[in-house]
């Protein structure tokens, strides 16, 4: 399914059942499903509001108490959609009803986006109470409880068939951090006469694009506080583990120790949403990436009980998102420096020029020979 295709989804306007967990699917229908989950998620990393189910998807992101509450859920629509009818807190008369956004279907659009695509889940106790018919009630219980912050960590990985094999990131410790960068970097894009679609990409860096791709960087370090570089690097070469296990491995560690690093930094405080979002590349199959989010998934839950969660896993396409285009430069960088030295031209120069502003000593990475695994965590 093509990301940039505007389709809609299909029968949310058809009536919506919880569905029997252990009902049989065909793989077709999952696979359908799952190209759906992924159109959704790219459209969430490029802000588009555009449809009913994309802007559930952002509410339920953003606010989580909407996550456990239709009624929160169809308020907080009203105050950010709807805004030209509906103020938070003002009486509602019989007329507005007609146009403002239907219950049904704001309730049609959470279902499918929690239990088609698993993304965004309830509590487990909402998720018990919807399944028995008594949901009502106990909603209003739970649908005031504070918001958990969320991480947003954009992932690019690189040098596969390399000597070092790394897994370079880019930390959004904050949201409105995340709306500052998106605005931000659009309009400087606006600025220089650039479309959504012209996207910086490492390995696609021409020669004339130095300065830009510079400049490009430096407007991502002046949004410097509340984000964060970090990078893990193996060292592959006396290894014959399968690939795709030790990238799933790198990807924890990555997280595991960078959630350390914030937290004992004090940047951070648990608990914490994750959003964890990786670039999308061709020979990314989908069960590739089921394992890393299981692994993920299972780890948090292992070392960090409820304090950890993942909200959000996905690939999505770079053009999508200058989050993960800085990642891409951010990888790309410690590729260039530690797998293809020695070239000396525009790429080396860029590589060199982010090292230094990032204070990155390459000759620390790796301190002995007995080194296999380096984080980089750079604030």
């Amino acid at each position: 399914m093509n990301t940039n295709e505007l389709v809609e989804f299909e029968d949310l306007e058809e009536e919506y059942e919880e569905e029997n967990e252990d009902q049989e699917i065909d793989i077709d229908k999952l696979k359908k499903r799952e190209e759906e989950k992924q159109l959704l998620i790219a459209r969430l990393n490029a802000d588009d509001h555009s449809h009913l189910i994309t802007r559930i998807a952002h509410l339920l992101n953003r606010f989580q108490n909407t996550r456990n509450s239709d009624i929160s859920l169809m308020l907080k629509y009203w105050e950010i959609y709807d805004s030209e009818i509906y103020k938070e807190g003002q009486s509602i008369t019989p007329d507005m009803f007609y146009k403002l956004e239907r219950l049904t279907s704001i309730s049609r659009a959470r279902a499918k986006i929690q239990n088609e695509y698993g993304l965004f889940k309830s509590e487990e106790k909402i998720r018990w109470f919807r399944k028995n018919k008594e949901q009502a009630e106990k909603e209003i219980q739970l649908s005031t409880k504070p918001d958990i912050p969320t991480i947003n960590i954009y992932c690019d990985e690189t040098g596969k068939n390399k000597r070092y094999a790394i897994v370079g990131s880019f930390w959004v410790l904050e949201r409105s951090k995340e709306d500052q960068i998106r605005n931000v970097l659009s309009e400087w894009k606006q600025n220089k006469g650039l479309s959504r679609k012209n996207e910086f990409h490492f390995t696609e860096m021409k020669k004339h694009q130095l300065e830009l791709y510079i400049e490009f960087f430096n407007k991502v370090m002046e949004l410097g506080d509340m984000v964060s570089f970090k990078a893990i690097v193996f060292d592959s070469q006396n290894t014959k583990r399968n690939l795709d296990d030790l990238l799933s491995d790198l990807h924890y560690q990555l997280v595991h120790l960078g959630i350390e690093h914030e937290t004992q930094s004090g940047r951070v405080a648990l608990p914490r949403l994750v959003n964890f979002i990786k670039d999308k590349e061709e020979g990314n199959d989908a069960l590739t990436l089921k394992k890393i989010e299981q692994h993920l998934e299972l780890q948090f839950k292992v070392n960090y009980e409820d304090h950890l969660r993942l909200s959000l896993f996905g690939a999505t396409e770079s053009w999508a998102s200058h989050s993960i285009q800085i990642a891409d430069l951010f990888a790309g960088t410690l590729n260039r420096i530690l797998n293809e030295s020695g070239n000396n031209n525009h790429k080396d120069e860029f590589a060199q020029y982010v090292c230094r502003s990032l204070g990155i000593n390459i000759e620390d990475i790796f301190s002995s020979e007995s080194d296999m695994v380096k984080i980089i965590n750079l604030d």
